[in-house]
């Protein structure tokens, strides 16, 4: 009888170990089946991720390079524009001076060149680049950018009706030659301080001024990473005028020296 309990235990552990091992491979093929079944989605997964990381990088990249072509077209504006203030009026004044001396209505003529002007891609406003105050000054940005096409449109449109007005007042002969050309010199003269006080001291200063705050902002926030970016600027929502000021005055330094080396490519004074 001993022996047999014996040998029957000996089956019964045989036949538990067997059962074990069935169980084992039974969840083995579960979980290589789990498995499996998941590797496709984390494979797609990680490359949306890959994919979501790249367009923003792409994004930033864009951004940057745009930023530095309006800086660049703006100086080609600002330096067109003196120019025209420096060369062509002055050249019209003195052929109006030639002509009064002369005893003769001048109906000289001068045009604004034409100068294309920058336009950011309307898709750069609608990635964004995850940081409330970059996305601000992005919108400022390209709020201003389109209004300077309409600028150096009423700036040519204003020049060329103080020109024909001029010219019809002295085809009628309404006042005498030397009136006349008093009266003319006097537009021009009040034309350049528009130009000097609306356009060279204001308007290019404070959109250049836009457009460095923006890429200095950029810049850093790609130097650091967005992570290191969030820590350096905890800020929590809703942003406020208030922290837009705190960041605006942490970057006021960099954003002046930057402009600062800017001046030698713009013939407008920069920094008041």
């Amino acid at each position: 009888m001993l022996g047999c309990s014996w040998l029957t235990g000996f089956y019964w552990h045989i036949i538990k170990s067997i059962s074990f091992i069935n169980l084992l491979d039974h969840w083995q093929q579960l979980v290589g089946s789990f498995l499996g079944a998941l590797t496709p989605i984390g494979l797609f997964l990680i490359n949306e991720e890959y994919q979501r990381r790249k367009k923003q990088k792409d994004h930033l990249i864009l951004l940057e390079k745009s930023l530095v072509l309006a800086i660049n077209n703006l100086a080609g504006i600002d330096k067109m524009l003196h120019i025209f203030f420096d060369t062509s009026i002055n050249n019209l004044k003195n052929g109006i001076i030639a002509d009064s001396a002369a005893g003769r209505y001048s109906v000289g003529q001068a045009f604004v060149p034409l100068s294309s002007t920058f336009s950011f891609d309307r898709e750069i406003m609608w990635e964004t680049t995850n940081s409330s105050y970059i996305e601000n000054l992005k919108l400022d940005v390209f709020s201003t950018s389109q209004e300077l096409p309409l600028l150096l449109q009423d700036i040519s449109r204003q020049f060329d009706r103080t020109i024909n007005l001029n010219t019809q007042v002295g085809i009628g002969k309404l006042n005498s030659p030397d009136m006349h050309n008093k009266i003319f010199l006097q537009n021009l003269d009040e034309f350049k301080i528009f130009l000097s006080k609306q356009i060279f001291e204001h308007n290019i200063p404070v959109y250049l001024k836009k457009l460095v705050s923006t890429l200095v902002a950029l810049q850093k926030m790609n130097k650091l990473g967005l992570k290191k970016w969030r820590q350096t600027f905890p800020f929590k929502p809703p942003f406020s005028n208030d922290v837009s000021d705190k960041m605006t005055e942490y970057f006021k330094k960099e954003v002046d020296e930057y402009i600062s080396n800017l001046q030698k490519d713009f013939t407008s004074k920069l920094s008041h």
